[in-house]
């Protein structure tokens, strides 16, 4: 598995009211096509738009989910919010 767990920080939660992205730590191995790929399985959800860098705590992937998919219900679903 590439995504290690949800990334929850005050900018995070801008982003998923904002943006309808979420953020996740993710293996130092995992390129941008395995973390779409796994996002979609996981949460079955649509991927419009990733962008990854590396922090002080690891690798983090933000999620742009696609407009008919609401990271707010996902972030709700596993446990963000």
């Amino acid at each position: 598995m590439k995504i290690i767990s949800p990334y929850a920080t005050e900018k995070t939660f801008a982003l998923i009211d904002k943006e309808n992205s979420l953020q996740f730590l993710v293996a130092k191995d995992a390129n941008k096509t395995e973390i779409v790929e796994e996002v979609e399985k996981l949460l079955e959800v649509k991927v419009e738009k990733i962008t990854v860098k590396i922090g002080k705590k690891g690798k983090i992937a933000t999620v742009k989910l696609a407009p008919e998919y609401s990271a707010s219900d996902i972030a709700t679903r596993i446990g963000v919010i």
